[in-house]
């Protein structure tokens, strides 16, 4: 689903998603019901992604009650499968029209991208295979892609040495900090975000 608000031709898309994985153990608190303590929400999919929903709505409200002219619109879109595939997102790319531009204030704000535009002007976009972080194995991650492929075209310094650190490993072999334990399993590494 999505709420939309403002004018204009272009179309800024904030991507939140509603769903969350499996508890686990360890919660000190239900971990489907919210636990205020202090300043902190404790629940299942507090930052992941329920609280940047509620952020962006209100700033989208803070927006509307303050007056701002908007020369574009901003189109919050709700998705409730981004643990597990998007593959609500694709039945909503078959029926809407999609934003121009836009970002996901995703569990470690402030923004989720795996686009890059060089200099020259070239989108460069990598299709991964989206999955959650707890388990990556069989899973493409995009940025790992996408730096991969910089590396390859002659990116040096912290792109290349990133590429060379982490690419498309998952298990932190080339960090030197691959390891499991009983409890755990084996360690998961996972670039999610690069700012």
């Amino acid at each position: 689903c999505d709420a939309e608000m403002g004018q204009g031709e272009e179309t800024i898309a904030v991507l939140g998603h509603l769903d969350v994985v499996p508890a686990g153990d360890g919660w000190q608190t239900p971990p489907f019901t919210p636990v205020r303590e202090g300043d902190r929400i404790y629940g299942r999919g507090t930052s992941d992604d329920k609280g940047p929903v509620i952020a962006a709505l209100v700033a989208m409200k803070a927006l509307a009650l303050a007056g701002v002219p908007l020369k574009k619109k901003i189109r919050l879109i709700l998705g409730c499968d981004e643990e597990s595939g998007w593959e609500d997102m694709a039945y909503y790319a078959a029926h809407a029209r999609m934003p121009e531009v836009g970002f996901s204030p995703d569990a470690s704000f402030p923004v989720i991208n795996t686009e890059k535009v060089t200099p020259e002007g070239v989108l460069v976009t990598a299709e991964g295979i989206p999955g959650h972080s707890a388990y990556p194995q069989g899973r493409r991650n995009a940025i790992g892609m996408i730096l991969c492929l910089l590396t390859e075209l002659g990116a040096e310094g912290p792109l290349a040495a990133i590429a060379r650190a982490v690419g498309m490993e998952h298990d932190g072999a080339s960090l030197g900090c691959a390891c499991a334990d009983e409890v755990s399993g084996a360690l998961t590494c996972n670039m999610g975000i690069m700012h």
